[in-house]
C-alpha cells in the first residue's frame, strides 16, 4: 500500500486507482510508469484516474481492450483519432468537454493547443503502438 496520502490530491503528481473492491490507492505519478512496467499490478487493476498535460502530438496510439475510457479536458484542445475496423473518425476535445473512448478502440492525439486531460481509464491490458 501506498503511503501517499488520499487528502487533497494534485492528479499531475499523484495518480488514483480506483480498485474493483472500491478502495482508492495513491501512486507517485513519478514513478507510476517505470512501476507497471517493472513490477506489474495486481489483477483485477480497477481504473487509473490521472492527469495529464499535453504539449505535442502524441508518438503512438493506444488501446484498452478492458475497460472505457473517459478524457476530461480542463483547458486547451486536441483533436481524438479513433480507430476501428481500418477507418478513423477525428473528434475535437476542449474545455470544458469530455469524451468517452469505448473499450477496444485504438486512439492518439494530435494536440492543437497545450493542454490538461483528466484521464479515466481501465488500465491493466493497455496496448500500444508507433503511429
Amino acid at each position: 500500500m501506498s503511503d501517499l496520502k488520499l487528502n487533497c490530491v494534485d492528479l499531475s503528481k499523484t495518480y488514483l486507482q480506483l480498485k474493483p473492491t472500491g478502495k482508492a490507492q495513491a501512486w507517485d505519478a513519478g514513478k507510476f510508469w517505470e512501476s507497471a512496467k517493472t513490477k506489474g499490478f495486481e489483477s483485477p487493476f480497477g481504473y487509473l484516474v490521472a492527469q495529464y498535460e499535453f504539449k505535442e502530438t502524441w508518438s503512438q496510439w493506444e488501446c484498452h481492450p478492458n475497460g472505457d475510457e473517459l478524457l476530461i479536458a480542463i483547458d486547451g484542445s486536441m483533436e481524438l483519432v479513433l480507430e476501428n475496423d481500418g477507418s478513423q473518425e477525428v473528434v475535437s476535445l476542449s474545455a470544458p468537454n469530455s469524451f468517452l473512448i469505448p473499450a477496444g478502440t485504438w486512439h492518439t492525439a494530435n494536440v492543437k493547443e497545450p493542454c490538461r486531460i483528466i484521464g479515466i481509464s481501465a488500465g491493466e491490458g493497455t496496448q500500444t503502438r508507433a503511429k
